[in-house]
C-alpha cells in the first residue's frame, strides 16, 4: 500500500476515535517514509502526514506523532526540499516539546531557524521564533518566552502571509506576561492580538480564538474588571459550541468557571470544572491544565483535602510524563540535556494545601455507603467482603508506593466501595472473570456511571477517591476498557491502584478454576498485563509489595493453591500486622 494510503487511513482511525497503539504504528509509519522516492511523493506524503502529527498532538499523543515527523526531516534533507524541512522541523520540535524533551525541541527549533534565515523567509524565521518561546513557556521560563514572542513580532511586522504567527505571539505574550504579573502589558497585547485577529486574513483555529478570550478573562478578573470579563467567557463558549470540538468546549468551560471563581459562585465552578475534567481525560492535551484550575478552585472554595487529591494526580502525570519520555525519547537518541519541569513546585503546593487541613474525620453517611457496597456486591461475591479485600490490597498498594499511613488508610478505604453500583440493573450479569474483557462493555459503563451518581455528594476527600475509583477503576492503560479513550495517566492514580487489587481478588477467589492459581501465578498474571491493562509502575510496586509481605507473614507463596494464603494475607493486612 503507498505510503499516502497508510497515512490517510492512520488519520481515518485517529478522526474515528479507534486509534491505539497496537491499532496505528506509529513508528513503522515514520520508517515507511524512507520508501519515498521522488520529491513529488515527498510534498503528497508530507500534506497528510504533518496533518496526522497536528492531530496527534491535539488528542495529547505527541509522542507517537514523534517517528512521522523525524522521518519527513530525513526526507527532506534528502530531496533538498526547504520548505517541508522547515515544517517538519518545527514540528518535530513542538512535538518533543508538548512530550518533555525542551531541550530537544530547542534543538529542532533552532535547525528551522537556520534554514529560515538562510531561505530569507521572514515568516518562517518568525514562526521558529514563536516555537522557540512556546518551548521556553512549556519549560516555565516566562521571561526568555516573553523576549523570543517579541523578536517574532519584529521579524514579522507589516510582513504578509505572517498573520497568524502575529497573533499567535501576541496572544501568548499576553499568557506569559500574565503569569510574570505584568497584567497591563497582558492586556496590552491581548488586545493587539484580538486586533490582528478582526482583520479576518489568516486562518486562525478555534481554539486558537478560545484561548485568546481565557487569557482575557484571566487578566481582566486580576485587574478587577469582572464584568468585562462576562464578555469573553460568553464569546468563548459560543466559540466553543460552533465548533464542536471536546478542546475547545474544556478550555471555555475553565474560563467560564475563573469568572465563577472570582464572584464567588464555588460550587458552580466547582461543577464546571468537574465536566471539564471527565472530558480532560480522553483528550490528555488538556488535562494537566484543567487538574491545575481544580486545584486552586478547591482550594479558594476551602477544600484542601481534595486540591491535594488533585494535585497529587497531577504530581503522577509530572513525574510519569518526564521519566516515561526521559527514557523513550533516549531510545531515540535524540534528548540533548535533561531540562524536564521538576515537581518541587507542586511539592511546595502540597505543603501549602497540607498545613490547611482539619483533622480526618468519617463522612457523615460512610456507615451507610458501607452497607450498600457489601448488599449490592453480593450479587458478584457472595461472601461479601470484595470490597474490604481490594481496600485492604490497595491500602499496602498505597504505601509502597510511599503515602503515609493515614493517606494509605484513606486510599483503602474508599477502595472498599469501587463496586457500590453493582445492583444497577445487572439481574447478575456481573459474574466475575479474570480477564475482564469477557464482561459485557455496557455491564462496566452501568455499574461504573451509577457508582459515582451515588458517590455524587463528594464533599470529603475519601467519598471524592470513591466516586473517581467507581468511575474509572475499569479502565485499561492503554485506553481499552471503560470509558474508552481514558488511557496511562489520564486515569486517576487511586483507581489505577484498585483497577491491580481488583484484579488481583478476581484470579484469587472469583473467577473460574481459581483453585488452580497460587498466589504467585497470580501476581504473573498481573505482569503479564502490565503496560495494556495495568499501569506498569503500579504493578511492579505491587507485586513486590504483596512478596514481601507474604515472605514477612511465612506464607508457602507458591503453594497450588493460593487461596488458602491469600486469606491469611488478607487477615494479616485487615489486623494492621502489615502495615505499620
Amino acid at each position: 500500500m503507498p505510503i499516502c494510503e497508510d497515512l490517510l487511513q492512520a488519520e481515518g482511525q485517529l478522526d474515528a476515535g479507534v486509534v491505539t497503539p497496537a491499532v496505528a504504528p506509529f513508528s513503522a509509519l515514520g520508517e515507511r517514509l524512507g520508501e519515498i522516492n521522488s520529491g513529488a511523493e515527498l510534498v503528497s506524503a508530507a500534506d497528510v502526514g504533518l496533518r496526522l502529527c497536528r492531530k496527534l498532538h491535539d488528542n495529547g499523543r505527541s509522542f507517537d506523532a514523534l517517528p512521522i515527523a523525524r522521518a519527513f526531516m530525513g526526507c527532506a534533507s534528502r530531496f533538498g526540499d526547504t520548505a517541508i524541512f522547515i515544517k517538519a522541523s518545527a514540528a518535530t520540535g513542538i512535538l518533543s516539546s508538548d512530550s518533555g524533551d525542551f531541550a530537544g525541541a530547542l534543538e529542532f527549533h533552532g535547525r528551522a531557524l537556520a534554514m529560515a534565515k538562510e531561505s530569507d523567509n521572514n515568516v518562517s524565521i518568525g514562526q521558529a521564533l514563536l516555537n522557540v518561546g512556546n518551548t521556553f513557556s512549556d519549560a516555565g521560563h516566562f521571561d526568555i518566552a516573553v523576549r523570543s514572542y517579541l523578536q517574532s513580532l519584529d521579524t514579522n511586522v507589516g510582513r504578509h502571509g505572517g498573520q497568524y504567527y502575529r497573533y499567535s505571539a501576541m496572544t501568548n505574550l499576553a499568557k506569559n506576561l500574565l503569569n510574570l504579573k505584568d497584567v497591563e502589558g497582558g492586556l496590552e497585547y491581548a488586545g493587539q492580538a484580538m486586533a490582528e485577529l478582526q482583520l479576518g486574513n489568516g486562518d486562525i483555529r478555534a481554539i486558537s480564538q478560545i484561548c485568546l478570550h481565557q487569557n482575557f478573562v484571566r487578566l481582566l478578573i486580576a485587574s478587577g474588571r469582572h464584568s468585562d470579563a462576562e464578555y469573553h467567557a460568553r464569546r468563548a463558549l459560543e466559540l466553543a459550541m460552533a465548533d464542536g470540538g471536546k478542546r475547545c468546549m474544556i478550555v471555555a468551560s475553565t474560563s467560564r468557571a475563573v469568572l465563577d471563581m472570582a464572584r464567588g459562585n464555588f460550587d458552580i465552578a466547582l461543577t464546571r470544572l468537574e465536566n471539564a475534567l471527565e472530558e480532560s481525560r480522553t483528550n490528555g492535551s488538556s488535562l494537566g491544565d484543567t487538574l491545575a484550575y481544580v486545584i486552586r478552585a478547591e482550594e479558594l472554595a476551602g477544600q484542601p483535602e481534595k486540591a491535594v487529591l488533585r494535585l497529587r494526580e497531577l504530581s503522577s502525570l509530572v513525574h510519569e510524563r518526564t521519566v516515561r519520555n526521559a527514557l523513550r525519547h533516549l531510545s531515540l537518541g535524540q534528548l540533548s540535556a535533561d531540562i524536564c519541569r521538576a515537581p518541587t513546585a507542586l511539592e511546595f503546593t502540597e505543603a501549602r494545601l497540607r498545613a490547611q487541613f482539619a483533622a480526618p474525620a468519617m463522612p457523615e453517611t460512610w456507615p451507610t455507603l458501607s452497607r450498600l457496597a457489601v448488599g449490592n456486591g453480593l450479587q458478584a461475591d457472595a461472601s461479601g467482603s470484595h470490597g474490604l479485600r481490594v481496600g485492604a490490597l490497595t491500602r499496602l498498594l498505597a504505601q509502597a508506593y510511599g503515602y503515609g499511613p493515614i493517606d494509605a488508610l484513606e486510599v483503602g478505604l474508599a477502595a472498599q466501595l469501587h463496586d457500590i453500583g453493582l445492583a444497577a440493573g445487572h439481574d447478575n450479569l456481573l459474574a466475575r472473570h479474570a480477564d475482564s474483557t469477557r464482561l459485557a462493555g455496557h455491564a462496566h459503563a452501568q455499574h461504573c456511571e451509577a457508582g459515582a451518581k451515588i458517590l455524587s455528594d463528594d464533599s470529603t476527600l475519601r467519598i471524592s477517591m470513591a466516586r473517581d475509583i467507581a468511575r474509572y477503576h475499569h479502565c485499561w492503560w492503554n485506553g481499552n476498557g471503560y470509558p474508552v479513550g481514558v488511557v496511562g495517566t489520564a486515569i486517576p492514580i487511586h483507581a489505577r491502584m484498585c483497577a491491580i487489587t481488583d484484579l488481583y481478588d478476581s484470579l484469587l477467589t472469583d473467577c473460574p478454576g481459581a483453585s488452580t492459581y497460587s498466589m504467585n501465578d497470580a501476581l504473573q498474571y498481573l505482569e503479564r498485563v502490565a503496560g495494556t491493562q495495568l499501569d506498569p509502575a503500579l504493578t511492579h510496586c505491587f507485586t513486590n509489595a504483596i512478596r514481601s509481605e507474604a515472605y514477612n507473614e511465612g506464607l508457602a507463596f507458591e503453594t497450588d493453591s493460593g487461596l488458602d494464603c491469600f486469606y491469611q494475607l488478607i487477615e494479616a493486612l485487615t489486623n494492621g500486622r502489615s502495615l505499620v
